[in-house]
Order: structure tokens, then C-alpha cells, then sequence
């Protein structure tokens, strides 16, 4: 039997099919904020309609941060048709919210960030499943490192420097990128811990693909502010 035909090994096979799935769920919920976002695009006016409503953007933002906290913190109580659901109606909300850039950047300088974003995804992803070293101590550092730069975006909101602002842009990247890393890492340690139990591990999947595609989303958003040519 040559080395080609060697059984993979079962924990390795979890991995796999782990995985998998974790990216199958977050390219179907990027889908969906393409399409939606894609469509509205198509209706400029009704963007600027959106744009033009305070109330219309910080509803959506208050319903998109609900949403976040009731998945993440309730995904293990919940049954795979909710949590299904949940995950796409976030998506879909995400889409809606994103809606706007295409009035702000052209359409070549969205392609190229979101083409520039997969590449630095990819490559964190990749990483956090092929590397031996633990990247569990991360997690604090890089949930405080979060909190800090909104609280930086937050004060900008006010000040306006366009010097503070480029040094979130480039910090949120690179943020992104060492979520995308500590993210794929734990997802992959969940691998095998399931047993027979077909629908934690869905959930599971489902949580995962939600933690990427908040990942993805970060950094194509910075990522389209530092490399975007506006309208």
C-alpha cells in the first residue's frame, strides 16, 4: 500500500469535516450580504433613502449587536432551525448595512478589498489550522485590543483626525487577521468532542462561521477604507 493510500487519521477526518462545514456556513452568509447588498446597489435611491435616516442605520446597528450577543451567548440552548436562522438574518442585516459603500467607493476598489480581504483571510485561516503553537492565550489580548480601538473610534467620531483614523484602519487589519487565526485554531480544537450528537455539532459549525464571518467582514470594511478610491 503506497503512502497516498494511507487511511486518513479519525482526528484529522473531524477536522476536516469540521471545518468544512464552518466555511461552507460562512461563504452561504457572505452570499447572502453580497446578493442583498448587490441589489440595493442596483436601487441607489433607495440607499440614499437609507442613508438619509439616522433612526433607519442605528436601528439596524442596534438590531445587528442584539443579534451578536443572543447568537453567541445562546447558540447551545437553541435548536439548528433557530440558530439557522439567526445566522442569515444577521447576514442579512449585515448586507443592508453595507449597502452604502457602494455610493462612498467605485465598484474596482470594492473588488480589489474584498479580493485583498480573502487573501489575508486565507492565509490567517490557513495558519491557525496547520500551526503546532497554542494560540489560546490570545483570546484576552485580542478581545481587549478590540475594545480599545472602538473606544478610539468612538473619540474620532468627534475629532475627526484623519492621521488617528488611517492607525485604526491599519490596526483593525491587522487585528482582523489575528482573529481570523485565534478563531480558526478554536474551531478546530472543537473537532471530534461532539460524538453521535449530529445537531451540537451543526450549532457548533454555525457559531464558527459566525465568528469568521465577523472576522471577514472587519477587515474587508478597514481594508476598503485604506485601499478604496471614493466616488
Amino acid at each position: 500500500m503506497s503512502s497516498f493510500d494511507q487511511p486518513i487519521p479519525q482526528s484529522i477526518a473531524y477536522e476536516q469535516t469540521l471545518l468544512r462545514r464552518v466555511y461552507n456556513w460562512m461563504a452561504a452568509g457572505l452570499g447572502l450580504s453580497g446578493v442583498i447588498a448587490y441589489y440595493l446597489m442596483r436601487n441607489e435611491e433607495l440607499i440614499r433613502s437609507f442613508v438619509a435616516s439616522p433612526m433607519r442605520f442605528w436601528g439596524i446597528f442596534i438590531a445587528q449587536l442584539a443579534l451578536v450577543l443572543f447568537l453567541s451567548s445562546r447558540i447551545a440552548r437553541m435548536s439548528v432551525a433557530t440558530a439557522t436562522f439567526m445566522f442569515f438574518l444577521y447576514a442579512g442585516l449585515n448586507g443592508l448595512a453595507l449597502s452604502p459603500i457602494f455610493l462612498v467607493y467605485t465598484q474596482g476598489s470594492i473588488a480589489a478589498a474584498f479580493l485583498s480581504t480573502g487573501g489575508m483571510f486565507a492565509a490567517a485561516s490557513l495558519w491557525g489550522t496547520v500551526t503546532k503553537r497554542s494560540l489560546s492565550t490570545w483570546g484576552h489580548y485580542l478581545t481587549m485590543a478590540l475594545l480599545g480601538f472602538m473606544v478610539a473610534l468612538i473619540v474620532n467620531f468627534w475629532l475627526h483626525s484623519s492621521i488617528l483614523d488611517l492607525a485604526i484602519s491599519v490596526a483593525m487589519v491587522i487585528l482582523g487577521v489575528g482573529l481570523t487565526a485565534y478563531d480558526t485554531q478554536r474551531i478546530k480544537m472543537l473537532s471530534g468532542s461532539f460524538g453521535s450528537d449530529g445537531e451540537m455539532e451543526t450549532r457548533a459549525a454555525i457559531l464558527g462561521a459566525f465568528s469568521l464571518y465577523l472576522d471577514f467582514v472587519m477587515m474587508f470594511v478597514y481594508a476598503l477604507r485604506l485601499m478604496g478610491r471614493r466616488r
